[in-house]
């Protein structure tokens, strides 16, 4: 069965301001009673952690509250975005009970969400 797709309705751009990208850790590390540290990889792919942060109008506010809690079944479930640094499509979660946070930008009818996402291997 076929990932579901972010909503094409909603931006499909991060902002510059909230993007954060992280490789993942596939490492091991064990402390020795003398000399270095040993360190070896543990796993050959690794979730890695995504911050993202985008504007949306009052429509698109709650065609992504549809899309999360619907859709993902309350985030649960992984969907098929666009990563902005290869577009390439790949595919996402939500991480765990870290739901989009939204707050609404001041002399706009615009809200900043903020999401805490994992690109999966």
């Amino acid at each position: 069965m076929a990932n579901p797709l972010w909503p094409a309705s909603l931006p499909q751009d991060v902002l510059v301001d909230g993007y954060e990208h992280n490789w993942g850790v596939g490492t091991i590390r064990s402390q020795t009673d003398t000399g270095p540290a040993k360190q070896r990889r543990r796993f050959t792919a690794v979730p890695r952690p995504f911050k993202a942060l985008t504007e949306v109008d009052r429509t698109q506010l709650a065609t992504l509250y549809a899309f999360w809690r619907d859709t993902l079944a309350m985030g649960s479930l992984p969907f098929d975005w666009v990563y902005p640094p290869t577009q390439a499509t790949v595919t996402f979660r939500f991480i765990g009970d870290e739901p989009p946070r939204d707050r609404p930008l001041p002399g706009a009818q615009l809200w900043e969400v903020s999401m805490n996402l994992e690109i999966l291997p």
